[in-house]
């Protein structure tokens, strides 16, 4: 039976055609590339993160949501370098960071990995992540923020008194506070549980 491997590196073909064989030695069945689609390995990696309970389902569905929008219904044959490079292309300019789009790639290698384990996928890609950014920069001092917050109306203060003490984000992690968890006493912050 004559199959391609899509490569024109001879060692490269030797050592595909080796590990065919192993498997065949060991009575595995080979994949047979070409077949499935990323909906179907999206689906799995979804079901696997439900039954093992290693990841948030909702965190999943949101980083799975962005890779589900750009590689539908493409065949996981066709997910190759080229196909990262693009997806990594389209996500810097909806202007997402180097972080965030190295998060969304390790989905990206879990579910091809999850693939070539139930054996829907001949092997997986290499995929290479991003130099992440710089560390965040420009912090306030304690005497620029006192200068600063003395400025902002009483209510403002409070929120960015927070901010400041815990290194707390001000719009998914302060402003998500409610009245009952911020007791204040005698002058002082104190969060209650």
């Amino acid at each position: 039976m004559r199959e391609s491997t899509g490569t024109s590196d001879k060692a490269e073909a030797r050592r595909l055609l080796k590990e065919q064989e192993d498997q065949i030695a060991k009575g595995e069945a080979i994949p047979k590339p070409g077949k499935a689609t990323w909906d179907e390995v999206s689906a799995d990696l979804r079901g696997y993160y439900q039954a093992c309970g290693t990841r948030k389902l909702r965190d999943a569905g949101h980083r799975l949501a962005h890779l589900d929008r750009y590689f539908q219904g493409i065949k996981l044959a066709d997910i190759d370098a080229a196909a990262f490079t693009g997806y990594v292309v389209k996500r810097k300019g909806m202007g997402k960071a180097s972080g965030t789009i190295n998060i969304e790639l390790a989905t990206l290698k879990r579910a091809l990995r999850l693939a070539y384990e139930h054996g829907k996928l001949a092997k997986v890609p290499v995929i290479r992540m991003l130099k992440p950014n710089a560390p965040r920069s420009g912090f306030f001092e304690l005497g620029q923020f006192k200068a600063v917050s003395a400025a902002l109306p009483a209510d403002l203060v409070l929120v960015v008194l927070i901010g400041y003490t815990y290194g707390w984000r001000l719009r998914s992690e302060v402003l998500t506070l409610s009245r009952r968890q911020v007791d204040l006493e005698a002058g002082t912050l104190r969060l209650a549980p």
